[in-house]
């Protein structure tokens, strides 16, 4: 359900959506909510949702259109999920999150692991010093860096190799189609020593 909510859905048969705030493919992750049972329970946990939501559009309105809504009570289902959800209610809280607020998941999903390991260590992002990482490395291993969304470690891989005297770098932009331009790349370097960014 927290993967692919009401993908798998098509509006044809199901009831028409209620709701002008939210899109059909919001009103889709809604109705495959309201039909899921999470754990052992036979009844799904959320499935008076698509009416509840009628019933109180505004307050349901008020909280999809925050900025944070994952930092806000669920209106009609906040007490319920702490009480009846049990272990399962900040599983059942993220799912809801994700499915009326996509854009949320990673943030909701950080907090879902910070509560549920009872620390933050798993979720904090790790940045060692570049001059920590190359002391480390040696000629025959690569370095591998997973990047977040929006960084970027070409301008301090580059300071460093101007202060190791490996400046310019070689940079290939890997996509369909690179790989020999990106080999040619690695050959070259690996008689020069120079260093390749890809």
């Amino acid at each position: 359900m927290f993967l692919k909510a009401g993908a798998s859905l098509d509006l044809k048969g199901e009831r028409q959506r209620p709701l002008s705030f939210i899109t059909d493919k919001i009103w889709l992750n809604i109705l495959a909510l309201s039909r899921h049972c999470f754990g052992t329970s036979p009844i799904p946990f959320f499935k008076e949702l698509p009416d509840n939501m009628q019933k109180n559009e505004t307050s349901w309105k008020n909280w999809i259109e925050k900025n944070e809504p994952e930092n806000f009570p669920i209106p009609e289902y906040a007490e319920r999920l702490i009480g009846e959800g049990g272990d399962l209610g900040p599983l059942m809280t993220m799912t809801l999150t994700r499915c009326l607020r996509e854009d949320r998941t990673l943030i909701c999903s950080l907090k879902f692991i910070d509560k549920t390991l009872e620390s933050s260590e798993f979720t904090k992002p790790i940045s060692y010093p570049i001059d920590t990482i190359w002391a480390a490395s040696d000629k025959l291993t690569p370095v591998l860096m997973l990047l977040s969304p929006g960084s970027d470690p070409t301008s301090t891989i580059e300071e460093l190799a101007r202060k190791k005297k490996k400046f310019p770098t070689k940079n290939v932009s890997m996509g369909e189609g690179q790989e020999k331009k990106a080999k040619a790349v690695m050959d070259e370097c690996m008689v020069s020593g120079g260093w390749v960014i890809l």
